[in-house]
């Protein structure tokens, strides 16, 4: 999860803890739609032509065999493999602090703006 979202779910749960240690029902609102709803209608929509059509789609774009192939500033190695690198950098606390204000304004978080 991102920043943001952690800090909905720990909002919500300090509520919610408030609320049931004074045994009070959730100060939440209602969800209009829950999970299972959204579940129960993309099952109807998912039948028949319309399931097939969208297997076909991502059979097609999701090709186990396919290999992207994008411009490089130096050639590949022969013989590929999947190790990663890590770069750490500092970024100057008031750089950090303005980001941080872009991603509120823009209502992204720090993760996205970067």
């Amino acid at each position: 999860s991102d920043g943001w979202s952690m800090g909905v779910l720990v909002r919500e749960l300090a509520e919610l803890y408030q609320a049931f240690a004074a045994k009070h029902d959730s100060p939440l609102a209602e969800l209009p739609v829950q999970y299972a709803d959204y579940a129960v209608w993309q099952r109807q929509w998912l039948r028949d032509d319309a399931l097939e059509s969208q297997l076909n789609y991502w059979r097609q774009h999701l090709d186990p065999e396919a290999f992207l192939e994008l411009p490089t500033d130096r050639p590949r190695p022969a013989q590929l493999d999947t190790r990663g690198a890590r770069l750490e950098l500092s970024l100057p606390l008031p750089l950090t602090q303005r980001l941080k204000l872009l991603g509120i304004r823009e209502g992204k978080t720090l993760f996205s703006v970067l």
